[in-house]
Order: structure tokens, then sequence, then C-alpha cells
């Protein structure tokens, strides 16, 4: 008798997946480049599925195989990962011999399950294919990160559920989750693809998200999805070149080149349009807002792009603290080679000044403090935070007023030394009745005081100007058609961006950040001269 599972997998929706995997073979050659039989990269371990149901943990695989496509599983553990569901030291030779399919959580056996029965003969999971008491083959295994996820023939996302025991092959929902459909023509621009007796016409869904009868749409079910919650799928999502999203109510396909989603389970192959194209426009990837088409804009561009991920990864929750930066390096090093630059602790060399005008946004925290004992990143890098934060986009500004002299940070956990960078800049002690407003990192803010308080008080902070804009002259701005009506603007100082600094105690010229500052009164620095400083 054949399983739930097994049924599911023989209906029209693995005959409406094989059709995308084959119409984007055939028709996108930027999703998969190296070919149909898969890219030259190979991860240390896969899941030989070949003698399914008898499966087992690859680690050396035969030079002659033809076929080495394989599949890669995007979900999340839950609060843990049952011991029948981890490859560890004392399992990996009986795992090397065979994997009880039966013993596995529900989640990791489906994709089993669902990866044989589109054809593809191995399967990457993390939880088997990394030892997970052998802290240096997790390590080493995690910096490939982008090469595993970048290379799959398929990224599985399993997005009905928030932990491992979940499934994603069986579906559950009320049928108001479901949005209204209506009969359109189907066009086929393969043009000869065979239907398979299918009827010629597809069912669409209404987008309307003001319906009083749709209280969940697609498109709510997909973005509001577990997996979009977690900091280690969002590179996971970024470097895929194609996913297959299983979520509660629909299936969701992106490629490099395309999206479109079916509701779930289907009864026949045909797909459902519209596509997911007008999600996120604000977002500058081909396909929104996931990166697996890096913009062919200029480098400016790119490092918005990267603000725009970062801004997202920050909102994003983390079991383990000190995985900040190991969470996003993979999108970060597919990045690099287009922006051609060094990458320290989340922020890039060619665009430090810019990058480090970051920001605490709300009082959200995302995850756990940090063990104040040991070390995760420089006070300048947002990687140390457990908050959302947001990148500042200068308006109007005319003049770089700060230059970077030197910047380092330890390439792995295992190097020596702390990150820093050191920078010429105007720095001043300030109190907290100053002309300027800061947002501190510990979410406390100071608004802009009169002039005549500024330089009072005890001096608490330092500010440091990285950008400003000139002061403007008096003038009249006339709002009508006409000359006789206007508005005299008073002429106004410049105004500063920067840092909010404090002061190591013992090192000379040497501080810590604490929050940012905004809106400045250059005036404050008149006669100041820019000091060489270090940020730790």
């Amino acid at each position: 008798m054949l399983s739930f599972a097994q049924k599911l997998l023989s209906s029209g929706d693995t005959r409406a997946q094989q059709w995308l995997l084959r119409d984007c073979d055939s028709n996108h050659p930027t999703c998969h480049p190296a070919g149909p039989a898969g890219p030259a990269f190979r991860p240390t371990r896969l899941i030989d599925l070949r003698e399914y149901p008898q499966v087992y943990l690859a680690e050396k695989l035969d030079p002659g195989i033809i076929d080495l496509r394989y599949a890669a599983l995007s979900y999340t553990w839950g609060l843990s990962m049952p011991d029948s569901g981890k490859t560890t030291s004392a399992n990996l030779e009986t795992h090397q011999r065979s994997i009880d399919i039966d013993k596995l959580p529900r989640t990791v056996k489906d994709a089993i399950d669902f990866t044989h029965n589109l054809a593809i003969p191995f399967l990457w999971v993390d939880a088997l294919c990394i030892i997970q008491d052998d802290k240096s083959d997790w390590e080493r295994e995690a910096a490939t990160m982008d090469s595993v996820y970048s290379k799959a023939y398929l990224t599985i996302a399993a997005a009905s559920s928030d932990h491992c025991d979940g499934g994603f092959l069986q579906t559950s929902y009320d049928k108001y989750e479901i949005p209204e459909a209506r009969k359109v023509q189907m066009s086929d621009r393969q043009g000869d693809v065979s239907t398979e007796g299918a009827e010629r016409f597809n069912y669409a869904m209404n987008l309307d998200l003001q319906a009083a009868d749709q209280t969940r749409t697609w498109v709510t079910s997909f973005t509001d999805n577990p997996l979009f919650s977690r900091s280690w799928t969002l590179q996971e999502r970024e470097l895929s070149s194609r996913i297959l999203h299983f979520t509660r109510t629909h299936v969701v396909w992106e490629c490099r080149q395309s999206a479109c989603a079916y509701i779930r389970p289907r009864k026949s192959w045909v797909l459902t349009e519209p596509t997911l194209m007008n999600m996120y426009p604000d977002h500058r990837f081909g396909f929104q807002p996931s990166g697996r088409a890096l913009p062919k804009d200029p480098t400016p561009l790119r490092f918005e792009t990267w603000h725009k991920i970062v801004e997202n990864y920050s909102r994003r929750k983390l079991t383990v603290p000190s995985d900040k930066i190991l969470a996003i390096a993979g999108v970060a090093k597919a990045l690099q080679s287009h922006i051609g630059s060094d990458y320290l602790a989340g922020l890039w060399r060619a665009n430090l000044i810019n990058d480090l005008l970051w920001h605490r946004k709300g009082d959200a925290i995302t995850h756990g403090e940090q063990d104040p004992t040991s070390y995760y990143a420089p006070s300048w890098s947002w990687a140390w935070t457990n908050f959302p934060i947001v990148f500042l986009r200068p308006d109007n500004v005319e003049k770089i007023d700060a230059k970077i002299l030197e910047g380092f940070v330890p390439r792995s956990r295992v190097e020596s030394g702390r990150g820093y960078i050191k920078l010429k800049a105007k720095v001043l002690e300030v109190s907290t009745e100053h002309g300027a407003n800061l947002l501190l990192d510990s979410g406390v803010q100071h608004y802009n005081k009169r002039p005549e308080t500024r330089r009072n008080g005890v001096k608490e902070f330092t500010i440091c100007i990285l950008m400003s804009k000139p002061p403007t002259p008096e003038k009249w701005d006339f709002y009508w058609r006409d000359d006789n009506h206007g508005t005299l603007i008073p002429a106004a100082p410049g105004r500063g961006l920067g840092l909010a600094l404090r002061r190591v105690e013992g090192i000379p010229s040497t501080y810590l950040r604490i929050g940012y500052a905004e809106d400045v009164s250059m005036d404050l620095f008149d006669g100041t001269n820019p000091d060489e400083i270090t940020i730790i």
C-alpha cells in the first residue's frame, strides 16, 4: 500500500515540478550553467539515494558517476534536532553504511522521498552531512555554504513548518486561505510541451488583497512562512539558483529568470499565474527580494543591495549569537567577486564610510545577548548587535569629511587579534546638551538642544563626523506662479552625519562605537582639525 507521501508524490504535483525543472534546464542558461549533470563542486558528504529506499551517507563518490546532481534542503530545526536525525562522530560509520529513513524527522524524510521521486540521485541536509559534534568539521563545512546552495540542482524549502518534524508534503489549511480563481487562457512559450491530455486553460489567482472574504493570500502564505524569520535560511535562499517553496497553501517556484505558484495539492500539471515579480518593488535583485541574479548595475547599486540584505537579515532570529557573521558569510563571499572589495565584519572597505552609517531600528530583540567574555565583532560592525538595524541613505550630502586609513578583522574565529579601523576625521567631545541627534545602540535617544546650552554639562560622548551637508544662505522660496508670495528661509549652518563614540580608557585616540549621530551642527567644529583615531 502506498503511503500518503507516495500517493501525493504520484499526483499532478510531481508532473508540475518536473515540468518546471525541464523548462528551466532547457530555457534558462543562467540558472544552471554547469549543465544537467551538475557542477564540478561536490559537498564533502551527500545522502546517496540511488538505491532508495536504502540510503546512506556518501563521502567519496566514484568519479565515473555520470549524474552527480544533488538537491539541498532548506528548513528549520526548531528547538532541537533528535539524535536520530544527526550525524555525529559516534554514528558516522553507521550512516556511511545505511541511514534508517523511518527514524528521521518528518521534514528530512519528506525531502528524501521528494528528491528520489524527482529522480535526483543525491541530497544534502546539514544535520546529516555535517558532523554535528565536530567543531572543526562544522566550521569547514559552514564555510562552503555559498557553494553548497548555489551549485545545488534544486533547493527544497520546507516553508510550512517551524520545526524539523513538521514535514512539508502533507497539506492542511482552511479553504478561506485560498484566493478566488478565474479561468484564463494559458500561453505556452515552449510551444510543443506535452500536456498529457490536460485542458489548455489555467486557474489564475485573484490578487485583490482587499477582498473581504479573502483573509489570506498565496503572497501572505509565502512571505509569512517560518523560513523567512530565521537567519541561516536567508543565504540559503539568496544563493540558490532555483527553489521550490512548500508553504502551507501553495508550492512556489523561484529561479533566476521566472517565478510562479500553484495551490497544493495539484491534480493536473498546468501551472498558475501570475508571478511574484512585484511583491517587493523596492528591491534591486532580478527577483524580489531574493538575490539569485546579482544586479548588473554600477557598484553603488550593489552596495545598496547589500544594505537591504543586511537589514532583512538583522530582523531574523538566530539560535547561536556567535553565528551572526557566519550565517551570512556565504552571501558576502558570492557578492565579493562582483564588488571587488575587502570584506570587514559585514562592511565593505570600498564603501566603508557609508557602511558605518547604520543605526538601531526599534526595540525588537532577535537573539540572546552575546557572551561578554568572548569577542565576535568590532563595535563599529552591525554584526555584534541583537536588534534590527537600518542603513542611512544620505540625501544631498556633498562632502565626505573622513578618510579611512586602515582596516582589519580576523579572517576566522581562530585568528588572533581584534577588528579595528583607523581613520582621519573631526572629533569632538559633547554632553547630552549638544547640537545633534544621537541614536545610541542601547536604544536611548538624545535630541538636539537649544544652541545656548550645547557646550554645557559633563562631556559624555565623542562625535566623529563622517560626512556633511554645506551651509545654506538665506533665500526666498516663492510658492505661487508670480513673485508676490513667498517665504523667507533663514540661513542654516552645515549639518553633519557620523558616529557617537566613547573613549577607551588607557589607550590614546581609541574609541568604541556606542551609536549614530545625525543633524550635527557643524558650527560646533569651527576651528577643529581632523585627528587620527582608532575605533575597535
